[in-house]
């Protein structure tokens, strides 16, 4: 119980600073669409702008001894996601590929982001079970979700 209330600290501190990253990448995202074109070309050249990196939004919450990572990945196809774990974090891979008619539009404003994305989750060196982790995609949200151990 006094682990979980250690990660819920931690987990709120990771929280606050991912909000603050959030917003000051979304304030340089309409900067950098403030000053490009139609094409997402930088206004005055005929040079691409450069792409836009894709960061999918997560939360991570504990319920009933659990911890689960949840992460937003709407039009990613599943097949095109990975969940491993490296040196104590939980990596979630992927691609948002363009589909359909998208794919080949000459477009007047890019807003979604498409490509390659990659999300890293530091995990306690105790404290979750990574072998017995539950991972499930619905409707464009992974929840990867870890028992914790309880130590007696």
């Amino acid at each position: 119980i006094r682990a979980a209330g250690v990660l819920r600290k931690k987990v709120c501190a990771v929280t606050k600073v991912r909000d603050e990253i959030a917003v000051t990448r979304h304030k340089v995202d309409e900067l950098i669409r403030d000053l490009t074109d139609s094409r997402g070309r930088p206004l005055g050249s005929a040079r691409p702008a450069l792409a836009r990196s894709l960061v999918p939004s997560a939360d991570v919450f504990v319920v009933d001894g659990e911890v689960t990572f949840r992460v937003e990945l709407p039009g990613t196809d599943e097949r095109d996601v990975s969940v491993t774990f490296e040196d104590r974090y939980l990596v979630i891979r992927g691609q948002r590929r363009q589909y359909g008619r998208g794919a080949d539009a000459d477009y007047l404003r890019v807003e979604c982001g498409y490509g390659p994305f990659e999300r890293r989750f530091h995990l306690p060196p105790s404290g979750l079970d990574e072998r017995n982790a539950v991972t499930e995609y619905r409707n464009g949200v992974l929840d990867d979700t870890l028992p914790m151990v309880v130590k007696r």
